[in-house]
């Protein structure tokens, strides 16, 4: 995921599976970093929305994660629920 936005530093899809990733190995800070940019790449993205959410929980602030989990529902009802569109 690193190299695929090394490659295309707009892609934002690079940069949530980048950030999942970071967030998941324990890398808050790291991934901060990759949210705020694919934040400023494209604000309303709903795996943006969702990666945010998990990062606000993972730094004990639940009603901020709240916000985010449900705008992302919002923008892409589908994918938030966890389903996969191919």
């Amino acid at each position: 995921a690193r190299r695929a936005v090394e490659l295309d530093p707009a892609n934002v899809d690079a940069r949530c599976r980048l950030a999942e990733l970071q967030l998941g190995a324990g890398e808050d800070d790291e991934a901060d970093e990759t949210l705020l940019e694919a934040e400023r790449l494209s604000p309303d993205t709903a795996c943006v929305r969702t990666l945010r959410g998990f990062h606000l929980l993972a730094r004990e602030d639940p009603e901020g994660a709240r916000t985010q989990f449900e705008r992302a529902v919002e923008l892409e009802p589908v994918v938030a629920r966890g389903d996969r569109v191919e």
